[in-house]
């Protein structure tokens, strides 16, 4: 690999972290997901849906914060909960990009899914290469910030700077 790639990996690896919800059912795959992005140069926040309670807490904010994108893989072993939506919630308020990983068998479900939210199909076949393009979008996230943002201390900063 060219020294400049890797030097620009791991760049990126030291900056920029993805936040990854999945039922532990999908430890596998969110496993899988963690490696593919870890060769891109990213590492992963790999958090179960039933490892917290029902309200975000800020140890889940606080890492939703220093991630540069928010996915959620959603197969039939997912249970959605007001938690998710909670999560998904605050990573758009943070500015995050938000990816929808989900089964080909449940894309019919999520028709009424935000706008902004990316969707990415995938099936048992295609799961890894559905992974390269989530660490892509990833990779753009990460491209254009360049640098983590603390959205909040910024929007401070701005509106004192404002007044």
């Amino acid at each position: 690999m060219n020294p400049n790639n890797l030097e620009k990996q791991e760049k990126i690896r030291r900056k920029f972290k993805v936040f990854v919800c999945y039922s532990k059912e999908d430890h596998e795959k969110a496993r899988i997901l963690e490696f593919v992005l870890y060769e891109k140069g990213f590492g992963a926040h790999l958090v179960d849906n039933e490892s917290h309670g029902s309200f975000i807490s800020t140890h889940i904010k606080e890492t939703i914060s220093s991630s540069v994108c928010f996915v959620l893989i959603s197969t039939t072993n997912f249970i959605n909960s007001s938690l998710i939506n909670q999560e998904i919630g605050y990573a758009q308020g943070k500015g995050l990009q938000s990816i929808l990983l989900v089964s080909a068998g449940l894309l019919n479900d999520v028709q009424d899914v935000n706008a902004k939210i990316i969707v990415i199909e995938f099936n048992e076949d295609n799961f890894r290469q559905q992974c390269i393009l989530v660490a892509n979008r990833a990779e753009e996230m990460a491209e254009i910030l360049d640098e983590p943002i603390d959205l909040e201390a910024f929007l401070d900063f701005y509106t004192k700077l404002r007044l």
